[in-house]
């Protein structure tokens, strides 16, 4: 009788194509035994991508504090610059789906995306933070970085100082709020200046601008608290 010699060959292929079918591309189902989690975005300007790459198309750009519904995340973790995270797949309020970097998202249960005391916390610890990170004198300079009139004192307890070394024996006193929809640091009883200061932060940095005298103005850290 003669022996049928195709038919391990056959089996290994099959078994072959069932792996590479199963292993879905190195990406891995959310599987959370009926639970549902969902994300906070931490940074201004996150990318959603179409794959999970960073060299991967641009889908949109999401704010900080935007909420996300997370699907999917990558089998493996990825290395960009010093970080490594795994890469997560998010669905956003609009129904648009995409990627998004580990290190960008903060994770959480989806029963939090309707709770406004959540977000109420989010907000708070980011004010937190930040009035720690400003704390100290910053004065204005003009557009070539020579140091102009004003002056703000910032503390890390909400409280400031605002003067102008035209008038040293005038000065704003109050406490100041931030609003993150804006970027700005709003200030309740008013500036040396008459006006808010809009903040970005790049790396660990702040950067404060303004609008002093029909011109644009940065302010620079002088001294800490």
């Amino acid at each position: 009788m003669k022996k049928n010699n195709k038919l391990p060959a056959i089996m290994f292929l099959c078994i072959t194509l069932c792996i590479w079918a199963c292993k879905d591309k190195g990406i891995n189902k959310n599987k959370s035994h009926g639970k549902r989690y969902a994300a906070v975005i931490l940074k201004d300007n996150t990318a959603l991508r179409v794959d999970p790459f960073i060299f991967s198309s641009k889908i949109d750009m999401l704010n900080k504090g935007e909420m996300v519904e997370i699907s999917e995340k990558s089998e493996v973790k990825s290395w960009i610059g010093s970080t490594n995270d795994y890469w997560y797949m998010v669905k956003l309020k609009n129904g648009v789906t995409g990627w998004i970097y580990g290190q960008n998202l903060k994770m959480m249960e989806s029963k939090q995306l309707t709770s406004d005391n959540y977000l109420t916390e989010f907000w708070e610890n980011e004010a937190e933070t930040m009035r720690k990170e400003i704390s100290g004198k910053w004065w204005s300079q003009n557009e070539a970085g020579d140091f102009t009139d004003h002056c703000i004192e910032f503390t890390d307890k909400g409280s400031y100082r605002s003067y102008s070394k035209k008038n040293l024996s005038s000065v704003t006193e109050g406490e100041y709020n931030f609003d993150f929809n804006k970027n700005e640091i709003v200030f309740l009883n008013g500036t040396s200046f008459n006006g808010n200061v809009v903040f970005v932060k790049r790396g660990g940095s702040y950067f404060f601008r303004a609008k002093i005298d029909s011109a644009m103005s940065s302010f620079k850290k002088i001294q800490a608290q």
